[in-house]
């Protein structure tokens, strides 16, 4: 009986915000604000992963394009770093096959 109640209760409860909801023109605003912005976010999302893909593309058909592309800088600490992290791996995979 008492889940009868709540599930009654429950209904008639959605049923009343849905109603207030669909029937304010703030909350229709909001609605129509946020599928807007949701909208420009997937067309900003195509054009970035189709902007990826074709350059994707293009170092796949000539790697060298990297090398060129990419400045390098020598005393970095991102070199040096990934030169410590490299160096680190190696140690590890030697150790790890013994």
């Amino acid at each position: 009986m008492a889940q009868f109640l709540f599930r009654f209760l429950d209904y008639i409860a959605s049923d009343i915000i849905v109603k207030r909801l669909a029937n304010s023109k703030t909350f229709q605003r909001f609605a129509l604000h946020t599928d807007k912005m949701v909208q420009n976010q997937a067309t900003k999302g195509e054009k970035i992963m189709e902007s990826v893909s074709k350059k994707a593309e293009e170092v796949a058909a000539n790697p060298n394009l990297i090398k060129e592309s990419v400045p390098k800088i020598e005393n970095s600490k991102i070199n040096r770093y990934m030169k410590a992290f490299a160096d680190e791996v190696k140690k590890d995979m030697k150790n790890f096959n013994k």
